[in-house]
Formats: structure tokens, sequence, C-alpha cells
């Protein structure tokens, strides 16, 4: 495939969610849980749960029946209703919308202002709002910040310890 046709392609085919997933009932189709979803691979594994593909993955797969990795982001309703049902996915989008406003609002005004609130707050802020539209890509890059973090943070802090005893 050229790349024009490749980008075409992903505009036409796996650009909208809520038609793949609604139109036809597919949603009823998707397979997983809140932390089977959510989760990356190597915590599934760690917490022995069983290894779904995410749900654009599994959209694909339902309409088009062909194995691909590729596939609509999965926006926060359409994970909700999954993850939680009918009635869940309503709270977890008011739950998300809540966190978002809570975050983007008022987080600033209530921490303090010093080098490491402001850097676990960018931390929070640079991601909150790709909640919204890819809940999944949200917690791995929440996950692999914290990740990156505690490492930085805890050589630094080995490295200046060890000049204040020298």
């Amino acid at each position: 495939m050229n790349p024009i046709t490749t980008i075409i392609f992903r505009i036409i085919m796996t650009g909208d969610i809520f038609m793949m997933a609604y139109v036809d009932n597919n949603i009823e189709l998707l397979k997983g849980n809140f932390l089977t979803l959510t989760l990356p691979y190597k915590l599934v594994d760690i917490l022995d749960l069983e290894h779904v593909k995410s749900i654009g993955f599994q959209l694909i797969t339902n309409i088009y029946n062909i194995e691909a990795n590729y596939g609509p982001n999965a926006r926060h309703n359409v994970f909700g209703y999954v993850s939680f049902g009918y009635i869940g996915s309503m709270f977890f989008s008011f739950f998300i919308g809540m966190t978002t406003s809570f975050i983007r609002n008022k987080l600033i005004k209530s921490i303090k202002i010093n080098l490491e609130s402001m850097i676990i707050f960018i931390f929070i802020v640079s991601n909150v709002f790709s909640i919204e539209t890819d809940f999944q890509y949200a917690i791995f890059i929440y996950i692999s910040e914290v990740i990156v973090f505690l490492g930085i943070y805890i050589a630094s802090y080995i490295l200046t310890s060890q000049r204040r005893f020298n």
C-alpha cells in the first residue's frame, strides 16, 4: 500500500468508533473488563488476567473478519459500556468529566507552589485531555510516566545523598 492509500484507509475504515461499535450492535460482541482493557500487557501477565485485544482491534476483527493491528480509539463512552455496562458507562463518563474538570480548574489552586508539586502537576495535566479520547492510552502514559519519574527520582536521590555524606 502506498502512503496516501494508507491514510485514506485509516480515515474511512477506522476513523469512527461510534459507527463501528453502535451500527449492527457490534458493541455487544466486544470482550474484556476494566482491568484487562486498561492495563498494559505486562501488568496483565503479572496479575494473571486474560489477554484481551483493544476495543479498536476487536471491532476491526468483528466487522472485516481480518486480524489487524489497527483500529479506532475507544472513546470513553464505548470503553465505559464494555467495561461497566449501560448504567455504569454513564457513571464512568460522569466521573471522567468531573475528574477532568477538577484537574483543569481546581488542582492548580490546591497544590503548593514548589518544584516537586509543579512537576507532579505537569505530569497529571499533560495527559488529562487524552483520557476522554483514548482511556487505555492515557492510563498507559500515566503508568509510563510514573515508572520513568520514579527511576529518575531514585537515581537523583542516591547521587545527591552520596554527595552529602562525602
